[in-house]
């Protein structure tokens, strides 16, 4: 259900000497209230037929897809770095860091 509400609010005076603005005022009143506007949607032609648009959309959420892959693995890659130079023989000091860089995603 769309429920539309125009509202239009005109602010004048009644003195003898305003009664130009006064008459101005309502004269737009009057053309604002009888405005009608529509939504138009924007379609641009590419000159694509609907097979080729769709095959475009399938490949787009194809590489998405593949892309959060690559970012989970790049993540577990990363977790595996760092528990290879948690074993392997440093200092105190160094292992802290490995652990805060694994934990804080860089």
């Amino acid at each position: 259900m769309i429920i539309r509400l125009q509202i239009l609010l005109s602010i004048f005076s009644l003195r003898p000497y305003a009664a130009e603005t006064l008459f101005s005022t309502l004269r737009f009143g009057n053309r604002a209230k009888k405005m009608v506007t529509r939504p138009v949607c924007n379609l641009v032609d590419t000159g694509l037929s609907s097979a080729a648009a769709a095959a475009l959309r399938g490949e787009l959420e194809a590489i998405k897809a593949e892309l959060v892959a690559s970012h989970v693995r790049a993540d577990d890659l990363r977790a595996e770095v760092a528990l290879l130079r948690l074993h392997s023989p440093a200092t105190p000091a160094e292992k802290r860091r490995v652990v805060h860089d694994c934990c804080s995603g860089g």
